[in-house]
């Protein structure tokens, strides 16, 4: 957990000139990099070794929804920013150019896939 707010914490030291505190943040960013997946597979491990997703009805009525609501709620207001960011009007054109960022200040969209 620890790491995953370091690498949030640290991620605007990246992108400034580098110098040697930019050094050490990258050394301690390389290093915590691994909390993400390790934080994920926590979660998943507590969820599924829970009494209540013994029964696979129960994670698909109640546990399912509760993702996908805010998983297309975010997606929505994702889309939208992007209209704002990328000053397009067309959504079929939007969410082509959304596909093709390669610009990496704008992630917010690839985190919401894991929640699926």
């Amino acid at each position: 957990m620890l790491g995953v707010i370091l690498l949030h914490a640290s991620a605007t030291k990246l992108r400034m000139p580098i110098d040697f505190s930019w050094h050490l943040v990258n050394f301690l960013t390389s290093f915590a990099t691994c909390s993400v997946p390790i934080f994920f597979m926590i979660s998943g491990s507590l969820l599924l070794n829970s009494d209540s997703t013994a029964n696979i009805n129960i994670l698909w009525k109640k546990r399912l929804p509760k993702l996908l609501i805010p998983f297309f709620i975010w997606s929505i207001i994702n889309i939208i920013g992007y209209s704002f960011i990328l000053k397009i009007n067309n959504l079929k054109l939007l969410l082509i150019s959304i596909l093709q960022i390669r610009d990496r200040k704008i992630v917010c969209v690839r985190m919401n896939y894991s929640l699926i």
